[in-house]
């Protein structure tokens, strides 16, 4: 089978979709960083 540029916009979709976890994960992670730091400060202060 002969691959289409039509079969093309699936494999965008996925990497779309690959990006946009990526994303999520990235985000989830500096968060989570942020909020152990803050915790860090939080219990120095103490």
């Amino acid at each position: 089978m002969k691959k289409r540029w039509k079969d093309f916009k699936v494999d965008k979709n996925k990497l779309y979709m690959r990006i946009g976890q990526a994303l999520v994960y990235g985000i989830l992670y500096i968060a989570s960083i942020g909020f152990l730091y803050r915790m860090f400060l939080s219990g120095l202060t103490y």
